[in-house]
């Protein structure tokens, strides 16, 4: 083997290698743009999952204030049927002996107290089911919401992981394609 043949084999060898550095860069590259197209994916999804949480905290806002309104309303119009009945009464019992019939037929017609206050009792029993029915279904939505995130930072990992699996992959492969030619 003369010396050009020598210096040409080396020239071969030294772009044999050049080229492979060249698709490993390229490689690497790949990967690199692959990673952020993913991590933009997974920036993208935890907003939607935040815009979700506040669009969720609105609606069970809204929906609590509404009960209650509701209760207040309910609550307020018991409280003043009693009061006209309870002021009613009390007229008809300071009249004249000569309506005291007429007295007694009405109060066999109004609703007692006891009535009225167990009705008003049923109705904040009610409420007070309704809240704790909605302070479950808060306390779900937030673990939905807690569980989501954690899948989310899983997927994240995940991906990381196998990026730097095909990493390691292809330094293993540039590494042993750099030994056999060397080899």
């Amino acid at each position: 083997m003369d010396e050009s043949s020598g210096c040409s084999l080396k020239d071969y060898v030294d772009r044999l290698f050049k080229e492979q550095q060249v698709k490993g860069d390229l490689a690497a590259a790949h990967c690199a743009d692959l990673l952020a197209a993913e991590q933009r994916a997974v920036e993208a999804a935890l907003g939607q999952i935040d815009h979700r949480i506040e669009a969720t905290k609105i609606l069970v806002s809204e929906r609590v204030d509404a009960v209650r309104r509701e209760a207040t309303v309910l609550l307020a119009a018991s409280e003043k049927a009693i009061s006209k009945s309870e002021g009613a009464s009390e007229r008809r019992f300071d009249s004249v002996n000569e309506f005291r019939k007429q007295l007694s037929d009405q109060a066999i017609h109004f609703m007692p107290r006891e009535v009225a206050e167990s009705k008003i009792d049923d109705l904040r029993r009610n409420a007070d089911t309704r809240m704790d029915e909605l302070r479950a279904q808060m306390a779900d939505l937030q673990r939905r919401i807690d569980q989501s995130a954690g899948e989310s930072a899983g997927s994240a990992r995940s991906i990381s992981y196998m990026l730097a699996g095909v990493g390691s992959l292809l330094a293993l492969v540039a590494f042993a394609a750099q030994f056999w030619l060397q080899g």
